[in-house]
């Protein structure tokens, strides 16, 4: 699981249809995500890794709320680039 970069708020109140729109713009955008927790089996990445996934499959991936944050549920293959900072 990778963590869920959060919007920023807004003073102005967004149709579901705008903020829809601006969280599939910012996707495009998020190019180093947090793993923050991963399966027994994964041997590609570590817990504390940054990591670039596709706008695609961020769309796609399953949104999931734990310790009252947001991560995306994602497999390995979508893992497309694994930093080393």
């Amino acid at each position: 699981m990778v963590l869920k970069p959060q919007a920023p708020e807004s003073l102005i109140e967004l149709t579901d249809e705008a903020k829809a729109s601006m969280e599939e713009e910012m996707m495009k955008r998020w190019s180093k995500l947090e793993v923050t927790h991963i399966g027994d089996e994964v041997t590609k990445v570590e817990v504390g890794n940054k990591v670039y996934i596709g706008a695609a499959a961020l769309k796609s991936a399953e949104i999931v709320q734990l310790e009252e944050k947001f991560h995306f549920l994602v497999n390995t293959q979508s893992v497309l680039i694994v930093y080393e900072d």
